[in-house]
């Protein structure tokens, strides 16, 4: 079943004007200006516990191979975190928050007239083989970006996928695990077929349409992008970001696209990206009943439902709107193994919902 979780969020996020201190869950989302640096607050002014907030650091220098952890309340920096050695302007490879960054991308496009609609196919951008048959060649971007391709795929072959001499052909000479559209199945190698799109309806790289029409105007430095063996950008993971920066991604889908008076992203995009379009079969004792949109993930959380862009070992974007809030995580994930990255990631979540959202009133 779709469900909705957003109607009260979304009917609040693009009103402009708020106070700089509110915090109420009914107040309204404060917009900022995102191409300016970070405004900081403290914890109190924002209605934070500060002790309970200062424990929660404490907890997170704890938690091994974690390297940033950044809150934004009611878009002010409120506290920013280093380890590892790392510093504020260090880069991150967030893996598959890049996933989220290409989402943003199709909508911009949509917008901008490169793109008509979600129900475009791969068809009418790529080029058909003997091997590709129209039924894959069929597939909607709709169906890319919600996960509901249909192509066999196993995360485990990432690697393989990642260095094959064509990742499209990879993917299109795969059979069809089920019917296009009708079901969740997380897919990266069919996520990057949205950039291959990207680049063939645009005629520039996904690189540098993101410069030009997303991050340039959040004042946000993206100094890499992993670049496949045909020499497009990889469109499910390997974008390189600060953790401010990230945040700022995060904060943008917050205030609902816009940052100051520029609607960035098209309004009726976010609120598409943020529905819950697709049930995910499993959950964990940190998610709780979790849903898929445009290439963002949803929960209704512990205490408050919440969006989230989720890259492999901890690389998080955790966004709560009835509480303003934007929680983001960067860690050390080369070489943790699956195991250690799933584990990673619950001990993130469980900081996140045990020590961190208590914290605010």
């Amino acid at each position: 079943m779709k469900r909705l979780y957003w109607f009260t969020f979304l009917a609040v996020v693009f009103i402009i004007g708020c106070g700089d201190s509110g915090t109420n869950p009914d107040d309204e989302i404060r917009i900022v200006d995102l191409s300016a640096e970070w405004e900081t607050a403290s914890a109190e002014s924002q209605n934070i516990d500060a002790t309970q907030l200062s424990a929660a650091y404490d907890q997170a220098a704890q938690i091994d191979r974690l390297t940033s952890l950044v809150v934004v309340r009611n878009g002010y920096l409120i506290e920013e975190e280093y380890y590892e050695g790392r510093l504020p302007g260090d880069l991150h490879d967030v893996r598959s928050v890049t996933k989220s960054l290409t989402s943003s991308l199709i909508g911009i496009a949509i917008r901008e007239g490169e793109l008509q609609n979600t129900s475009q196919t791969i068809g009418d951008f790529l080029t058909a083989s003997e091997n590709h048959s129209a039924e894959k060649l069929g597939i909607t971007i709709e169906q890319l970006l919600t996960m509901s391709s249909g192509l066999q795929w196993s995360e485990s072959e990432y690697s393989a996928w990642r260095t094959s001499a064509n990742q499209v052909n990879y993917m299109l000479d795969k059979p069809f695990a089920f019917s296009p559209g009708s079901q969740f199945s997380y897919n990266t190698g069919a996520s990057h077929l949205l950039s291959e799109i990207l680049t063939e309806a645009t005629g520039v790289s996904t690189y540098d349409y993101a410069k030009t029409h997303l991050l340039n105007k959040l004042g946000v430095v993206l100094s890499g992008w992993d670049i496949v063996p045909t020499g497009r950008y990889n469109g499910g993971a390997g974008a390189k970001l600060n953790s401010r920066d990230i945040a700022k991604f995060g904060q943008l889908y917050l205030q609902g696209g816009k940052s100051g008076s520029e609607q960035v992203i098209p309004a009726d995009w976010i609120s598409r990206s943020l529905e819950s379009l697709y049930n995910v079969p499993w959950s964990t004792d940190e998610l709780l009943d979790v849903r898929y949109g445009y290439l963002w993930w949803m929960d209704k959380g512990r205490s408050a439902d919440m969006f989230l862009a989720w890259g492999y070992g901890g690389q998080f974007i955790y966004g709560v709107p009835s509480l303003n809030l934007i929680i983001v995580t960067t860690t050390r994930w080369q070489g943790i193994g699956e195991t250690g990255a799933r584990a990673k990631e619950s001990e993130l979540l469980n900081l996140i919902h045990t020590s961190i959202l208590p914290a605010m009133q």
